[in-house]
């Protein structure tokens, strides 16, 4: 038999990448399944790469509760899961071999499935709020990435800081610079930028940024030329 463990609530999310929607998902902000309708066509691949495996173990419902902490990134959170998951395994093994747990097939009638994460989720909008901003870049790390533009070329954001404040009146995508920090204006305000990666280059922090490129202070990111 075959034991498949999962970084999810099975057999809801079907296809979600583990720990990439919880993490980007806001707090208190409700999970999206995907209806009946947007599952067409979906809903058959799955059902041949997916068989109902034994899945509903009571050992292995803490992954359900696993929640990121911190500023965990997508990529951190699934190694966590992975190892949660294999410290779990042997009294799982055991309580099916002695019969102490009992394997239930999943209901598919209840499964909902979710869209595959695409390049283009990794762009971002400068009109979201910071945290949402934050999330997105924390959620598509390492894959696909969270990035914009600058004078015609690509421009990954990889890092920045919710806690970096400034009084200053910004529009969405603007960039602003200010005491040697570089800061990006958002639905919530200018979102402080501490490390980013400019197509070709290798990434850097901010402030070396702006040494080699001090010409992007009030340029509107996302916007081709």
């Amino acid at each position: 038999e075959l034991l498949d463990l999962f970084g999810r609530t099975v057999p809801k999310r079907r296809l979600e990448a583990p720990g990439r929607l919880r993490v980007l998902r806001l707090p208190g902000q409700p999970r999206r399944d995907y209806t009946e309708k947007e599952n067409k066509g979906w809903k058959d691949k799955v059902d041949k790469a997916f068989k109902p495996v034994a899945d509903q173990l009571e050992k292995a419902r803490r992954l359900g509760k696993l929640l990121e902490s911190g500023n965990e990134r997508a990529g951190e959170l699934q190694g966590r899961l992975f190892e949660e998951g294999a410290a779990m395994l042997p009294a799982v093994l055991d309580g099916l071999e002695d019969v102490t747990i009992v394997a239930t097939p999943q209901d598919d009638s209840k499964a909902t499935v979710t869209r595959l994460i695409a390049r283009s989720d990794g762009e971002i909008d400068w009109s979201l709020p910071a945290e949402q901003i934050d999330r997105k870049i924390r959620a598509y790390d390492p894959w696909p990435g969270s990035f914009t533009s600058w004078n015609d070329k690509g421009l990954k954001i990889l890092d920045v800081n919710l806690s970096g404040r400034i009084d200053a009146v910004d529009d969405s995508g603007r960039v602003i610079v200010n005491g040697g920090k570089l800061f990006v204006g958002s639905g919530s305000g200018p979102l402080e930028i501490t490390r980013l990666q400019l197509e070709g280059r290798q990434g850097v922090s901010a402030s070396d940024f702006l040494r080699g490129r001090p010409d992007i202070d009030d340029a509107v990111l996302g916007v081709l030329s």
